[in-house]
Formats: C-alpha cells, sequence, structure tokens
C-alpha cells in the first residue's frame, strides 16, 4: 500500500507491509483484519494573502492545526480507530503525536510525514506496518 505525500498527491512518500503486521501479542494478522488512514492537509484546503488554511483545527483557537505535521498515517485493526486517531496524532504534532502512539495498544504502526519532511516511523517492534525502507522505533510495551 503506498501512503501519498500529505501536500503532494502525485509523490509517494513510503510503502506500508500489512502483510506481515503482528499485534502486541506477536499474532500475525492478515490484511483484511488491519486498517489505515491517512489524515494530512493537503486536501480541503485554500490560500488566502499567502497564508494557507486546511480543515484540522486547533480546539484552542478555532484556527488551523500549525504542529509541524503535513500528515498521520495509522495502522490499526478498526478503521474507527484509524481514522479518529489518525487525525487526533496530526493536531497533536510530532512528540505528541508519538506519546499518543506510545499510550494506544490499538494503533499497530504509524508514520508521520513532518514539514521538514521527516517521516518518523512508529510501531511494534519488529512488526512490519511500518515503512520497507526504514525499520520501525520500537515502543515500551
Amino acid at each position: 500500500m503506498a501512503v501519498p505525500d500529505p501536500v503532494d498527491r502525485n509523490r509517494t512518500v513510503a510503502t506500508l507491509l500489512p502483510l506481515a503486521v503482528t499485534d502486541h501479542g506477536g499474532d500475525s494478522m492478515a490484511p483484511a483484519s488491519v486498517s489505515v488512514a491517512t489524515s494530512g492537509v493537503g486536501e480541503r484546503r485554500f490560500e488566502s494573502d499567502g497564508v494557507v488554511y486546511h480543515h484540522i483545527l486547533d480546539p484552542h483557537t478555532g484556527r488551523p492545526a500549525r504542529t509541524g505535521l503535513t500528515g498521520a498515517t495509522l495502522v490499526t485493526r478498526d478503521s474507527i480507530d484509524a481514522e479518529g486517531h489518525s487525525t487526533t496524532v496530526l493536531a497533536l504534532g510530532s512528540t505528541r503525536g508519538a506519546r499518543f502512539v506510545e499510550h494506544h495498544p490499538e494503533i499497530l504502526g504509524a508514520l508521520l510525514v513532518r514539514d521538514d519532511g521527516a517521516m518518523p516511523r512508529l510501531g511494534v517492534a519488529g512488526s512490519a506496518c511500518c515503512a520497507h525502507t526504514l525499520p520501525c522505533q520500537s515502543r515500551g510495551n
């Protein structure tokens, strides 16, 4: 599965390999038993006077969230978790979003895309849920 760049939809930033995703118990899961969702700032946006406005809002200000992330892709067992948590992680930003992933065992893996182009990958150690070009970062379980 290709993960598109959250800003330039014609560019792929990573490839996820859900065929080898393992859960916290070490059981292998088939592709049909996982869901992948991406939230990003590349869609549903507009520019006015040189300022880009997007649809992910900061709950404290009501304005577009500026967190240093342009996208968050999550792998979970349930679509509702992947969808909701990907938006939450994007709104939290890289550091707080990584802590969120670490504390939510239903999140099997995550690929974050930062404004600077870096792409931290988080997931269960040894799982292939992350992009195949770089190893997953281990998290305490």
